[in-house]
C-alpha cells in the first residue's frame, strides 16, 4: 500500500508535474481567485506532509494534524514518497470538489504514473465520520494501516470543511464557466461507529 509506484518520478519532480497540470486551470479564474484556489492545493499537500510527521502540525490550525499516522508508522513510511502519494490523492479529491474542470488532466497523470484516477470523492467511511470526529477518522485511518488513500480522505475533508465553513470560494467563478457550489459535508456522527465498512481498493497495509 505504501509502495512508490516505479512510473512516478522522484517526489520533487512528481510534485511539480502536479502543479503544471493543474496550473492553466486555475489561470482560467481572475488573479485573486487564482490565489484563493493555489492556497487551498498548497495547503491540501502541506497537510498531507503533516500526517506522515511527527512535528508538522496543520496548516489551517497551526495545531497536530487531528489524525496523524502512529510512530511506528512514520518511522517505517513517513517519507516523502508517501507524503507524495498522500498528495496526489488528497488533491484530486480537493480538485473534484472546487475544480472539476481540472479532473481530466489529474486523471492522465495519475494513469501515466499508476495510481488510481477513479478516486476522486471522500472515502464513504470518512465522509460519514465527518471533519471533526477524531475518534471515528482515526479509527477507519488506524485499521487501514495509515494507508495514504485513507489519509487523503482525513486531509481533504478538513480542506472542504474549510473552506466551506468559510465561505473562502462563495462566489469564485471562471472566467470560461461557474465554478461548481460548494458541497454540504455531513455533521459529525455517533463517536462510537458501528463495525468499520470493507477498506475500499488494495489498501491491505501489509502489501
Amino acid at each position: 500500500a505504501f509502495d512508490y509506484p516505479s512510473s512516478m518520478p522522484p517526489p520533487i519532480e512528481a510534485e511539480a508535474s502536479l502543479a503544471s497540470a493543474m496550473e492553466s486551470i486555475i489561470f482560467s479564474f481572475n488573479p485573486s481567485q487564482q490565489t484563493q484556489l493555489t492556497t487551498i492545493i498548497d495547503q491540501t499537500i502541506l497537510n498531507c506532509f503533516a500526517v506522515y510527521s511527527s512535528t508538522n502540525n496543520d496548516v489551517l490550525t497551526n495545531q497536530p494534524p487531528i489524525v496523524r499516522a502512529d510512530p511506528i508508522t512514520i518511522s517505517q513510511y513517513g517519507t516523502s514518497e508517501t507524503q507524495t502519494l498522500c498528495s496526489y490523492y488528497a488533491v484530486l479529491i480537493v480538485s473534484n470538489t472546487f475544480i472539476p474542470q481540472s479532473i481530466p488532466s489529474l486523471q492522465t497523470l495519475m494513469n501515466e504514473y499508476g495510481l488510481d484516477s477513479s478516486l476522486i470523492t471522500l472515502n464513504p467511511f470518512i465522509n460519514q465520520c465527518g471533519s471533526t470526529n477524531a475518534f471515528c477518522l482515526d479509527a477507519y485511518a488506524h485499521q487501514s494501516g495509515y494507508n495514504p488513500i485513507v489519509m487523503a480522505s482525513v486531509v481533504s475533508i478538513q480542506i472542504i470543511q474549510h473552506v466551506q465553513t468559510n465561505n473562502i470560494l462563495s462566489s469564485t467563478t471562471s472566467t470560461s464557466k461557474p465554478s461548481p457550489p460548494i458541497p454540504s459535508i455531513p455533521n459529525p456522527i455517533n463517536p462510537r461507529p458501528g463495525p468499520l465498512p470493507p477498506i475500499p481498493g488494495n489498501l491491505n497495509p501489509n502489501t
